[in-house]
């Protein structure tokens, strides 16, 4: 578990996404009018000139993984989650075959969601010269460079073509050295979002240093908000953070 304390600033009017409460993270709205999104994202609109505080407690001791993991997934998916957008293409053929060679031996879900995130922390080089811009899975298939927008969008591409609904995840999380902005994938099994992060390597749950913000089909649809880029954690405590979900 792990409890923060976190700050921010909005200069503009604008939809201000904030750290979510859910089954991983237990965050105190106190009397804030927070709304949410169609995606179940929560967010206050405010006015500019606006600044927040929000405990924050974290808990991935507990991964909860669906019995449901058929692969290749069968039934009617929703298609939001499959679909082309500007940054994840997964009718790329390119990606295609890449996803269709990493699951090759997958046997279930997990087991897939492991061997595509696997592959492409193998596959990408993480390259900090590509911080301040996001590459389209396409793109960062060819280039083999990218942080972690690039990784994501790149097992969300491999995802889909294969019918596994995936999206995008974002928040901050702490690289060992500095709290800062990051993203991840989250895929749907047996009607559970289930994260991996193929940046990091993390398969089934994240650890709990990942403070989730938001999640969408794709950043089509979010440009990330301009305030997070002023979040400050103003103070942290770890009792434990691993990562203990083994997939054989």
């Amino acid at each position: 578990t792990v409890k923060l304390r976190i700050s921010g600033y909005s200069p503009k009017p604008q939809a201000l996404y904030v750290p979510q409460d859910d089954a991983r993270q237990a965050v105190d709205y106190g009397k804030l009018p927070v709304q949410q999104d169609q995606y179940g994202n929560f967010f206050l609109m405010v006015e500019g000139d606006y600044s927040f505080v929000f405990d924050v407690e974290v808990d991935a001791s507990k991964p909860s993984i669906p019995a449901d993991q058929r692969f290749p997934p069968g039934g009617a998916e929703d298609g939001t989650y499959l679909q082309n957008s500007s940054y994840i293409q997964p009718s790329d053929p390119e990606a295609a075959r890449r996803a269709l060679d990493a699951t090759r031996n997958s046997r279930t879900l997990l087991h897939a969601m492991k061997d595509l995130s696997l592959w492409v922390n193998s596959y990408m080089e993480y390259d900090t010269a590509y911080w301040g811009g996001i590459y389209s899975s396409s793109e960062a298939l060819g280039l083999r460079k990218g942080v972690c927008d690039e990784f994501a969008n790149v097992y969300i591409a491999m995802a889909r073509s294969l019918g596994m609904p995936s999206r995008v995840a974002t928040g901050i999380v702490f690289t060992g050295s500095q709290w800062q902005r990051h993203a991840w994938a989250e895929t749907l099994v047996g009607g559970t979002w289930v994260p991996t992060d193929p940046t990091f390597g993390e398969i089934g749950l994240v650890n709990a240093l990942h403070v989730k913000l938001y999640h969408a089909p794709s950043y089509l649809f979010y440009q990330f908000p301009q305030s997070l880029e002023d979040i400050t954690v103003l103070e942290y405590t770890v009792d434990d953070y691993g990562v203990d979900l083994v997939v054989e």
